[in-house]
């Protein structure tokens, strides 16, 4: 039983963090095509609103938040600043593996050089949807 709430947790998670990600991917096209900024800066950039909104469907429709003396708008505060810390790992990371790839021969391949902003995007994604359903569980249900 308790393992069968984990998957709903985590599959509804997903499918929030999905609508989330629609969301930044969204921002990130703008960001990196319109205005050409890196990848690390548009990676910091785009996420914004969808942390905002994936933190506050999850809480209400994903996971069993539990009666604290921290306000649930605290809690955000906190999710938001673990958030920032993430997203400059994770830009970093990312812009790490796009010098790589732009100073290999990798490049010279049309699809990965029309399309390495968005690919490293992909790379990266996973990394961070997991550790957010991690720290998410734990904020809204033990803290």
């Amino acid at each position: 039983m308790l393992l069968s709430n984990y998957y709903r947790q985590f599959f509804s998670f997903i499918i929030i963090s999905g609508i989330g990600w629609l969301i930044d991917i969204s921002g990130f096209i703008v960001i990196t095509t319109l205005f050409g900024l890196s990848i690390f800066h548009a990676n910091m950039i785009s996420p914004i609103p969808a942390i905002t909104y994936v933190f506050w469907v999850s809480t209400k429709k994903t996971f069993d938040e539990k009666k604290s003396s921290i306000k649930t708008v605290y809690k955000y505060l906190i999710y938001f600043l673990y958030q920032l810390i993430l997203l400059i790992l994770v830009s970093w990371f990312g812009q790490w593996i796009y010098d790589i790839v732009t100073k290999s021969n990798l490049i010279e391949i049309g699809v990965i050089l029309n399309n390495l902003k968005i690919i490293v995007k992909f790379m990266i994604t996973p990394i961070s949807m997991l550790m957010n359903f991690l720290v998410m569980k734990m904020l809204i249900e033990k803290v």
